[in-house]
Order: structure tokens, then sequence, then C-alpha cells
């Protein structure tokens, strides 16, 4: 243990580029999700406009024009009949229209169910698909008061007031600078993430191509003659390496407290996984500083690991967005099931990452095992 903390201290003073590269991979994280929160920011729509024709002044549909307003933050339009608001429709102005037919509440209370309120769109697919749901979540809503109710308004209206003045007493924020700061958070972290998938291998290349050049320089049998082994020599540079990059990711999650952002990912499970892919990235570099006969060799079987690595495992984009071949290739490499993991985490703190970190410890433990057959079978040739 001895020997093995003489190395970390040689370490520290023969390998400052991997202390240089650990600071820097923390500025950069940092640059980058602030950055790209900041272009979520940037990149914001307009406001979504609807028509509603409402034909049937009643509580519920003054909930409902309530509901687009004031919940989900949409312009609304009234002052208009139909054929006013499919001009409007053709132009591009305005993204769906809403009618609410006469005496809706009426028969929907005689139905014992909430039925639909007619919806017109074009061809703005993705707003119109956003303005379905949101109408069938209220709608659903009002079905569950209206059954509830049992076909009398009186009752139905003192519910939905009821529930109305519940929601508002709860939700003390609004509701749309809420998501809207999460999902300005959940940008940026998950883009910084990915791009620490490439940043966090460079310490490890360091390590290896320090490595390498002892390896030429005959150190392992230099060793042999000193009151130390070639093995604790090299747990010492992965010691050394290892607590650099848990330096940049304490100093990635100091920012993020120190910036006042929304944790979306509770710092002890980011920091299992990013700590338990810094070491995988580790136990690869190893892997090819003990298996590359040459320096070039290593460093294109490396930079080619953390360059088309990221790409394929998904690491700036979700793998569901590509072709299902390359989405099937993506679950081969450590990156998918970091990435997986993290996005999971953005969308679910809660979720079972435990899968995930099986997968993690595997390929670390695979690259581990090779790393250290290459390391005996030269030994014994030796």
């Amino acid at each position: 243990m001895r020997n093995v903390i003489l190395f970390i201290k040689n370490g520290h003073r023969q390998n400052r580029i991997i202390i240089l590269i650990a600071l820097l991979a923390a500025f950069l994280l940092a640059n980058i999700y602030t950055m790209m929160s900041g272009l979520y920011e940037e990149g914001e729509v307009d406001p979504v406009y609807v028509a509603v024709i409402n034909k049937d002044p009643s509580v519920m549909s003054e909930a409902f024009l309530n509901y687009m307003r004031e919940d989900l933050g949409m312009q609304v339009l009234t002052d208009g009949d139909y054929d006013f608001f499919v001009n409007k429709l053709i132009d591009r102005d305005i993204s769906a229209i809403i009618e609410i037919k006469e005496n809706s509440l009426k028969n929907f209370l005689e139905a014992g169910r909430a039925g639909e309120y007619e919806l017109t769109t074009l061809d703005d697919y993705e707003n119109a698909a956003f303005i379905k749901v949101y109408l069938e979540s209220f709608l659903g809503s009002m079905d569950l008061l209206i059954q509830s109710a049992d076909h009398d308004e009186v009752i139905f209206t003192q519910m939905l007031t009821a529930f109305e003045k519940e929601n508002k007493t709860v939700q003390s924020e609004n509701a749309k600078a809420v998501d809207h700061e999460r999902l300005k958070a959940v940008q940026g972290m998950n883009m910084a993430e990915g791009f620490y998938c490439m940043f966090i291998m460079f310490s490890s290349l360091a390590m290896a191509y320090s490595i390498m050049e002892d390896k030429e320089r005959g150190l392992y049998d230099r060793i042999k003659a000193a009151p130390v082994s070639p093995i604790q020599y090299l747990l010492g540079s992965i010691t050394f390496t290892f607590l650099s990059g848990i330096g940049t990711i304490v100093l990635f999650e100091l920012y993020i407290r120190i910036k006042g952002d929304e944790v979306i990912i509770p710092f002890g499970k980011m920091t299992i996984l990013m700590s338990l892919f810094l070491l995988m990235g580790i136990a690869f570099c190893l892997m090819a500083s003990l298996l590359c006969r040459t320096k070039m060799l290593m460093m294109f079987l490396i930079i080619g690991f953390l360059s088309i690595g990221p790409i394929l495992g998904g690491s700036y984009f979700p793998v569901d967005r590509v072709p299902q071949a390359v989405a099937n290739i993506s679950r081969i490499m450590p990156h998918y099931w970091f990435m997986n993991a993290i996005r999971g985490l953005c969308e679910n703190a809660s979720m079972k990452i435990g899968p995930n970190i099986l997968v993690l410890v595997l390929f670390t433990v695979l690259f581990f095992l090779i790393a250290g057959c290459q390391f005996v079978k030269r030994e014994r040739k030796c």
C-alpha cells in the first residue's frame, strides 16, 4: 500500500497533464450545461394560438377556457364564428379550432359521461398532437366528475368549483414557468452528461500514454530490481487517474449547486453513474495500453472509442431517433447504458438504475480482466 501511495505522489509530479485535463473537463461540462440551457430558452417557440367556439356557456366550458389559458399558457381566441376561424387556420394564424356544441354539459350529464369537443386542425402536427392530448386530459377529468355527480348539474357545479379551488391552492407557482425551468435544466444536463462520455476519457488516455511510454523505456524491467512490483505501479496510475476524474465530477456537481438550478438527478445517483463510467474508461485505456505494441495503435484505438463510441451509444441524442439497426448496435456500447440511466433519471428521479449499473460494472470488469490477462502473459514471458 505504501508503494502504491508513493506512485500516486509521483504521478502528481509527473502527470500534471491529467490534473489539467480533469480541471478543463469540469470547466467544459459547466459551460455546456449553461450554454445548452440557454439555447433551450432562445429556441422557445411563440405561444400556441387556439380558437374556441363556445356555443354552450356553462361552468364546464368556462373551466376549459381557464385550463387552456392559465394552466397551459395558450392564447385562446373566442371572438369569431367558424368561417372566420377557418380562414385563420388556413393562414396558419392559429393551430386548431375547438368547438363546444350547444347543450354539451346537459348532454354529458344525461349520458353520465363526458363526450368530446370537436377539434379541427390542418398540418401543424406537433401542436395538434399536444392540443389533442390536453383536450383528452381535461375531458377525462370532467368524466370523473360527471360520473360522481350522478346526472345532477348542481352537484357537478359544486364539485367542479371545489376541484378548481383546490388546484389553485395547491399550485402556488405557475405550472408553465416551473416546467420551463425544469426543461431548461434537463436539456443542459443531458448534453453535459453526453459530452462527459468523451471528455472524461482524455484523462484515461493520458494515463495510458504514460504507461505506454514507461513500457517502451523498460520501466517494468527496472522496477523488478526495486522493492516494488509492476502491479503496484499500475495501481498507482489507476488510482491517481480515478481521483482526478472524481475531482471533475465533484466540481461539476458543485457548479450546479452554486448556480441554483433545480436538481434534476439526485447527486448520489449521478455520482455513482459518473464514477462507474470513469472507472470503465480507465479500464478500457489500461487494456489498450497493455494490448497494443505501439503508441500509434493505442492512440487510434482509444480515440476511436472516445469519439465514435458516444455517437454509436447515443450520448448526444436518444437512440430511438436513429434507424433500428444502429439502435441495436448502440446497446453493446457502455455509453448507451450510462445515458439511458441519465435520461431516465431526468424524467423520473426515482427510476431504478440497477440494471444500468450492473452493465457498466460488467464492462469495467471485462476490460480489467483482459488487461490483467495481458499483464500476466507479459510477466510470464519476462
